[in-house]
């Protein structure tokens, strides 16, 4: 089991800009008919992209009579013969919240998946998961990454989380509450901070599906 990081040594960054393709201003709707407008991706793109290695619908936890399942982005070529350093793509919005957002689960969507390829072409892996408790399925979910990280290829000391915008909640409190944290650094995109007085947390709409967990007193 891996140290349980001290939270002021956690590196919080703040990197990868998103430019959906759609927004790029050279494109209008008379160049590109809007039935086969490209779907937004992250703008940036690496060389091998296109050519990583995908593991899909990995079960990590049984619920009842359905289960929960995670994509592996691997880098190209890779040989599964030695264990890389991950990134996990943490979410705090429900599976039903996030087809309410963009009608599909974040893991299917195409900014997601593109970014998870440029992590994968980066020489990483990259994991994205469904969720139905967002709090208490990342802990699930590293959990199992930690119990099956030869299965998995993924070196489970050296794991980073990424979040953004109403999801970052989950992660921070996951990260700072929780004594099975396996995450080492951490990239919060444009995230809603917790403060002692948790003054931002109405800001995030719980209509779609998102959690507020709270910091733990200590």
């Amino acid at each position: 089991m891996p140290e349980v990081m001290n939270p002021l040594k956690l590196v919080f960054l703040t990197i990868l800009v998103f430019l959906p393709l759609d927004c790029n201003q050279k494109t209008t709707k008379q160049e590109i008919p809007s039935s086969k407008q490209k779907e937004p991706v992250v703008f940036f793109e690496l060389p091998s992209m296109d050519k990583v290695i995908v593991k899909k619908d990995i079960v990590y936890q049984n619920i009842a009579d359905s289960t929960l399942k995670m994509d592996i982005y691997y880098p190209p070529n890779y040989e599964f013969q030695k264990k890389i350093p991950a990134i996990i793509i943490v979410y705090g919005c429900t599976n039903e919240g996030q087809i309410k957002l963009i009608g599909n689960q974040f893991r299917n969507w195409s900014v997601h998946i593109s970014l998870c390829k440029i992590i994968a072409a980066s020489g990483l892996a990259a994991i994205i998961y469904e969720t139905v408790d967002p709090e208490n399925d990342i802990i699930s979910l590293t959990k199992y990454i930690h119990s099956n990280y030869d299965k998995l290829s993924i070196d489970d000391n050296n794991i980073g989380a990424f979040t953004c915008s109403s999801n970052t909640p989950v992660a921070i409190t996951n990260i700072l509450n929780t004594s099975t944290n396996i995450f080492k650094c951490a990239v919060v995109y444009y995230g809603i901070f917790l403060t002692k007085e948790l003054e931002k947390l109405p800001q995030i709409d719980s209509v779609f599906g998102f959690q507020n967990p709270r910091l733990s007193d200590q």
